[in-house]
């Protein structure tokens, strides 16, 4: 059982890399991301932030281009390999986390969740809910007392 929520750095550390920037730069140079989209030119843009939400226990962004990817919360950037952030000319974008991340991962993780995978990211992505319909997931404009009540319909 995954006893986090799964963020950038896991999935770097699972692709061999030294941390999620590093993962971004690296992939986003990939001859097929290159040509296809444009990597990323390195910068942040200051403009056109993106929220964070969780999805079967990752926390992710989804882009208006309808792509999504995994972000990370100590280093609040995304790019989206689908359509390369075009719309601030292949920066990256800042990530608006939720202030009361810690206290959403810790009511998301008392759902109970059968998992199988080699690694944290494979095992949040195929965790099936043991009870209910409701998994690791959590969207902006969901309060605590909605995660409780949710929770708390799951026995959990």
């Amino acid at each position: 059982m995954n006893s986090r929520i799964v963020t950038g750095n896991d999935l770097a550390k699972v692709l061999n890399f030294k941390n999620y920037r590093v993962m971004l730069k690296m992939k986003s140079r990939e001859p097929i991301v290159k040509t296809v989209i444009g990597g990323w030119n390195g910068e942040v843009a200051r403009k056109r932030p993106i929220y964070a939400i969780v999805n079967t226990g990752r926390w992710i962004a989804e882009c208006e281009c309808g792509g999504a990817e995994i972000v990370e919360p100590d280093d609040p950037i995304f790019f989206c390999f689908s359509c390369g952030n075009s719309c601030v000319k292949g920066a990256a974008r800042p990530v608006v986390f939720p202030e009361n991340r810690e206290e959403i991962e810790h009511l998301l993780l008392k759902r109970l969740c059968k998992t199988t995978g080699a690694n944290i990211v494979e095992r949040a992505f195929n965790a099936t809910p043991l009870f209910g319909r409701i998994g690791r997931d959590w969207t902006a404009g969901e309060t605590i007392e909605m995660l409780e009540l949710q929770n708390k319909g799951l026995g959990s």
